[in-house]
């Protein structure tokens, strides 16, 4: 199964389709966060080696970066609302809106129950009323998902907001790694950056993310390599971009995560290098 990546120029990306099943051609990854609504269908999530199985109403919510596709039984209709924001727009969400809380981990998926869908379904019948252009209360409407799917979560995590407080700085850590995931960073330098030890910060951010911290940066340099790849940025030039210490180390690590050596990549995928 190939894998692609898809971008969204807008802040805030949504629609609401019905379908009589979904075959997924293949995996696929962006920069924004997802939440989407799963009103009906017989589900299959495939995600990163393995799969799971749904067959009732649930919401979905993919962290950026993770790799991704869905297979819906063409038996029931495939009806599903999905929203993609940037990490600009999530910045810019209300403070109850604990986006790091929300997609800790890279997929979430939160079945809905008679309770749950007395809150959910109102929502989604609003936003079939509102305008195409109403993006506004678009806007709205997915905030009031994302805060009735964090009071789900938070119930189910059940941290004291001691231990909650304490992993907050793990949040700058992550902005940072996100924007810096080019340079040569280690679990050591950015110990030191936050005047911690080593062990703490390692402990401490797989307590929140639910993923090491040496995951969370070959992920973020895979999928950023995976994304200058398919619009043609040559194996060198990418590996240099990413942030991996040499070619054959790149080739090593992404065969590991994608399966294929970068050139093998990009020509099944057809992509051609400028």
């Amino acid at each position: 199964m190939n894998i692609l990546f898809h971008d969204f120029d807008a802040p805030i990306y949504s629609f609401h389709h019905i379908t009589d099943g979904m075959t997924p051609a293949s995996l696929h990854f962006h920069r924004h966060y997802e939440i989407s609504v799963v009103r009906s269908g017989k589900l299959n999530i495939i995600r990163e080696g393995s799969s799971l199985r749904f067959d009732q109403p649930c919401i979905i919510m993919h962290a950026p970066y993770s790799f991704h596709a869905i297979a819906a039984d063409s038996s029931v209709p495939y009806d599903h609302y999905v929203f993609h924001f940037s990490k600009e727009t999530a910045d810019e969400l209300p403070h109850c809106v604990d986006v790091c809380l929300l997609f800790r981990q890279k997929l979430s998926v939160i079945q809905i129950d008679d309770s749950l869908s007395s809150r959910v379904y109102p929502i989604l019948d609003a936003y079939d009323a509102c305008s195409e252009s109403d993006a506004a209360l678009k806007s709205l409407l997915m905030t009031c998902l994302l805060s009735i799917a964090q009071d789900n979560l938070a119930s189910a995590i059940a941290k004291s907001p001691a231990v909650e407080n304490r992993l907050l700085y793990i949040r700058d850590v992550t902005e940072y790694i996100d924007t810096h995931f080019y340079e040569k960073l280690s679990a050591d330098s950015l110990a030191k950056k936050w005047f911690i030890s080593r062990q703490k910060l390692d402990s401490d951010f797989k307590s929140l993310m639910s993923i090491t911290l040496r995951q969370y940066l070959i992920d973020l340099r895979v999928a950023n390599a995976l994304r200058m790849l398919s619009m043609g940025q040559k194996v060198s030039e990418t590996a240099k971009s990413c942030g991996f210490s040499c070619e054959s180390h790149f080739n090593h690590i992404f065969k590991e995560r994608v399966g294929y050596v970068p050139s093998r990549f990009t020509k099944i995928c057809g992509f051609t290098s400028s």
